[in-house]
């Protein structure tokens, strides 16, 4: 098997702060691009073919026999987005996508249809049509919030849009800003997060771990604290080894190591921050869970 070109691959922050890759779709994704689609409600399948498919194998197979899959955004490991273009003639494609129903509302759309346009630009593709139902408004607003400068025609029931792939001064402002957003979302949940796990919480109120517990009970941090060490019974008053809620996870959560990956989710709607001690502190159990991956803070980060 030839080995994936990693070149035209990247990672992006959504608005919300979460994170996504991604990469050109290869053969070997297949199976999952097809289970992808068949997972999308009734309503997204319509939006996006104008019927109601039930089973794709023969639509991807025929991706496939035109030359290629398109564009695919996955998250922990799970496709939630695809994005393809499909060549009307040797300067002009038809593009359309998909977002998981559970990703919709995070600027995935207009990332995968910038991304695709870029890689169209770059294969002599100038010039990208779609048609879209008059009622799908959300797909409309994808196009016209990407900042290219595109062309809206109506019909009966119908929104034919046409613009160019190359990036214009404007379009490029655009996806700054939402860069921009979707760096602050990344970092809100650090920086202000509902809960706090303290992994190394220490009763030594002079080591980096008591200093840490200390400082958020004493600012008046109102959210719930978890002191974690296997080697105590309880720090300060609180039981040690308590960890947030564990819940399932789904291919739309986050992932425990997400970026910033010292933030991951451990019950619906809550997001808690992992702060780990750098020294001083007797070694985790092997496969301890509190605070999977994620780089350490304390002394190292000024984090006391």
């Amino acid at each position: 098997m030839p080995e994936r070109d990693r070149s035209r691959e990247i990672d992006a922050v959504l608005k919300d702060g979460s994170t996504v890759h991604l990469r050109p779709a290869t053969t070997t994704d297949r199976d999952a691009l097809i289970a992808f689609y068949e997972a999308l409600s009734p309503e997204s399948r319509y939006f996006r073919f104008f019927s109601g498919i039930a089973h794709f194998e023969h639509l991807v197979d025929r991706w496939i026999e035109r030359g290629g899959l398109g564009l695919l955004a996955l998250h922990d490991g799970h496709i939630v987005g695809h994005a393809y273009y499909g060549a009307v003639n040797p300067r002009r494609a038809e593009v359309g996508f998909a977002v998981a129903d559970g990703m919709q509302g995070r600027g995935l759309g207009t990332l995968l249809v910038g991304q695709l346009a870029t890689l169209a630009s770059a294969a002599g593709i100038e010039e990208f049509e779609a048609t879209i139902l008059a009622q799908n408004h959300q797909m409309v607003d994808v196009f016209r919030d990407s900042g290219f400068p595109v062309r809206v025609h109506s019909a009966i029931g119908e929104i034919h849009v046409e613009f160019p792939t190359s990036l214009t001064a404007e379009a490029r402002g655009r996806f700054e800003d939402r860069d921009r957003m979707s760096a602050v979302s990344a970092l809100r949940s650090f920086l202000r997060p509902p809960s706090v796990a303290v992994v190394g919480a220490s009763r030594d109120p002079d080591s980096i771990g008591g200093r840490v517990l200390h400082n958020l009970v004493s600012s008046g941090f109102r959210g719930p604290i978890y002191a974690i060490n296997p080697a105590a019974e309880a720090v300060y008053g609180r039981p040690a080894g308590q960890a947030p809620p564990r819940r399932r996870k789904r291919p739309t959560d986050h992932p425990y190591h997400a970026a910033p990956s010292t933030t991951g989710t451990r019950s619906r709607g809550a997001k808690w921050t992992c702060v780990k001690k750098s020294a001083g502190v007797s070694p985790m159990p092997r496969g301890y869970p509190w605070c999977p991956g994620g780089p350490s803070l304390g002394s190292q980060s000024g984090v006391v």
